[in-house]
């Protein structure tokens, strides 16, 4: 059986180029608790194979446990960082475990630095609601096109910003309607309207924007037929 398994794993290490292989001799060592040759292995493939993202975020992610389990706290932050800026950029998870390192005031610090390197495709959006950062979460939302971002945090936001998310939702539908030529359009845009009427003031806004419609699309008889149903 022993000489089986000697063949097996210098069968293995002879073709380490291969990712399903690398990544099995991995699991060999850290069965047997050899955690210096699994990261030797690991920190290798992610030089390897840096072309290929998706296999370099699973090596970061065992890495940045092994090093958390073998307490070296320097490589584990750096691992972290690494996730959060790129292999697994904008992840709130990863996120979260990073802020655990750090004191709130070294957080306040340390977020910034994440926040600067991030994009919107990053999903900040994600990051600002951990942390409780609603002034840059509805800044963002307002300055985001579409309503998708709204509709996502409007339970949390719209007691505290109830005035600039009505006039998000007065600045879509103005330019939505532009664009709107079918009954469809039109439904949907009444809907929108519906979701205004909630907010303190709403009423009074989409009346303004319903007589401005009536009068400036006067010939489009199906919008005026869905206005009338709201």
């Amino acid at each position: 059986m022993k000489t089986i398994f000697w063949k097996i794993e210098a069968y293995v290490k002879e073709n380490l180029e291969f990712h399903e292989i690398r990544e099995y001799y991995v699991d060999i060592c850290l069965s047997k608790k050899d955690y210096d040759l699994a990261i030797e292995l690991l920190v290798a493939g992610k030089e390897k194979e840096k072309d290929r993202r998706w296999i370099v975020k699973e090596y970061s992610l065992k890495l940045k446990n092994l090093y958390k389990k073998t307490g070296q706290d320097e490589l584990y932050e750096q691992e972290l960082w690494d996730l959060i800026l790129d292999h697994k950029a904008g992840n709130v998870e990863i996120y979260k475990e990073l802020k655990s390192i750090y004191t709130d005031e070294e957080w306040v610090e340390k977020r910034e630095a994440i926040f600067a390197k991030l994009t919107r495709s990053d999903r900040v959006d994600r990051l600002y609601l951990v942390d409780g950062l609603y002034d840059r979460l509805i800044e963002l939302i307002i300055n985001s096109p579409g309503l998708d971002l709204l509709s996502q945090y409007e339970n949390i936001l719209k007691d505290l910003y109830p005035q600039e998310l009505l006039h998000k939702y007065e600045n879509t539908v103005n330019s939505l309607v532009v664009k709107s030529s079918k009954r469809g359009h039109y439904r949907e845009l009444v809907s929108i309207l519906r979701r205004m009427l909630k907010y303190p003031g709403g009423r009074e806004k989409v009346s303004e924007i319903v007589e401005e419609w009536k009068i400036k699309y006067k010939r489009r008889p199906a919008m005026l037929d869905e206005l009338s149903r709201l």
